[in-house]
């Protein structure tokens, strides 16, 4: 798992996120479609679109698909879980 914090470019070690029961269908809809086909994510706003989740699904195979700062961090966390299991 990648938590990161866009306006600070940070990963984080941990959130909480509230959300409204819109909110929560909207979430968990959209992960219930959610493929690791490269490039596949999705955005789940607030009703003002003031905040925003983005949620995508990474895996050894499809690392190519994100940016640069992202394929650093998926290389590692996919190296630090190949070390647990």
């Amino acid at each position: 798992m990648i938590i990161y914090d866009e306006s600070s470019r940070k990963q984080l070690s941990s959130i909480t996120i509230l959300l409204t029961p819109q909110e929560a269908d909207e979430l968990a809809g959209a992960l219930a479609k959610l493929t690791s086909e490269p490039g596949d994510h999705v955005h789940i706003d607030n009703e003002m679109y003031t905040k925003e989740i983005t949620v995508a699904i990474y895996t050894s195979k499809n690392v190519d698909a994100f940016a640069k700062h992202f394929r650093k961090m998926i290389a590692e966390e996919l190296r630090l879980n190949q070390q647990i299991e």
